[in-house]
């Protein structure tokens, strides 16, 4: 009788914790970094040559974060063409901020950005190639 009313407690507090978590796991929201994953899955050889030719010019921009603001400048020569930032919070999407920068240098405030880890994503045209740098920052 005993052991027979023990196996049913112990079902029922498993029962009950399978319940709990599917409530805790249906409550937490789910996002995927990027919504065309695919899309850009199919594109990702000419990714990859983007970053190559950044690196062929020595990943011309530079991001340095200071106190008031993100300065950002491009190194390199030839000068660059359609410079576009994109910064994003791996954790939310609904921080992330884009960028098109015309002329050098370039301030951006940090009061339009929350406290956090950003990966930036910089695409522009040099010397009629396309490049494409990668760079992750936190801001404090």
């Amino acid at each position: 009788m005993w052991f027979r009313n023990g196996i049913i407690i112990g079902m029922s507090l498993f029962i009950g914790f399978i319940v709990y978590l599917v409530v805790v796991i249906s409550s937490k929201s789910q996002e995927l970094i990027a919504d065309n994953y695919y899309e850009q899955d199919q594109n990702y050889q000419s990714e990859m040559e983007s970053k190559d030719i950044a690196k062929k010019y020595g990943r011309p921009v530079q991001l340095n974060v200071g106190k008031d603001a993100i300065a950002v400048n491009f190194t390199a020569k030839p000068s660059y063409d359609s410079l576009k930032l994109y910064f994003f919070r791996p954790n939310s999407a609904s921080n992330d901020v884009t960028f098109e920068i015309d002329e050098m240098p370039y301030q951006i405030p940090l009061k339009m950005l929350k406290k956090g880890v950003y990966n930036v994503r910089s695409t522009y045209i040099i010397a009629g190639e396309k490049a494409q740098q990668d760079t992750t920052i936190r801001i404090q």
